[in-house]
């Protein structure tokens, strides 16, 4: 395996969960993957048809706002969301935080996505472009929210 920095904080993420997850159910692994991809498609599906009154229960008030700026902004110049058909290639978990002083609990996930194009000029052939986005999410209760993505 080769050394990088990201596989090392997975890593450790991995190890801090181990040891969460016994105190609290939340902090299970693959029902964090879980959500990431249910709020993913959401998120997706709102990007693609400029609708995101649906999100609002997915993702953290602020989070929301500063998506829907934005969509708001790529519609008043008349453009779409640049992705359009992306599909979840691999998530992974890089950074787990349970609460402390005033901040809650949160996670960041790595998400890796693949967009597959299909353009005339190219006589109908996929063209795959691989992209990552970072995604954290911060816990209300039970649930997880989305609060940010970064590219």
């Amino acid at each position: 395996m080769k050394f990088s920095w990201r596989n090392l904080k997975i890593a450790i993420a991995g190890a801090r969960l181990s040891h969460l997850v016994q105190k609290n159910k939340i902090w299970d692994h693959g029902t964090m993957v879980e959500t990431v991809k249910i709020i993913f498609s959401q998120v997706q599906h709102a990007r693609k048809g400029n609708e995101t009154e649906t999100l609002s229960k997915y993702m953290t008030p602020s989070g929301y706002t500063a998506l829907k700026k934005q969509m708001q902004d790529l519609q008043m110049k008349g453009k779409r969301w640049p992705v359009q058909h992306p599909e979840i290639k691999e998530v992974a978990v890089l950074e787990v935080s349970p609460a402390k002083y005033n901040a809650p609990d949160h996670f960041t996930a790595l998400v890796r996505e693949t967009e597959m194009l299909v353009a005339e000029e190219l006589n109908e052939k996929k063209v795959v472009n691989d992209f990552l986005e970072q995604w954290s999410f911060v816990r209300q209760g039970d649930w997880w929210l989305l609060d940010e993505i970064r590219s």
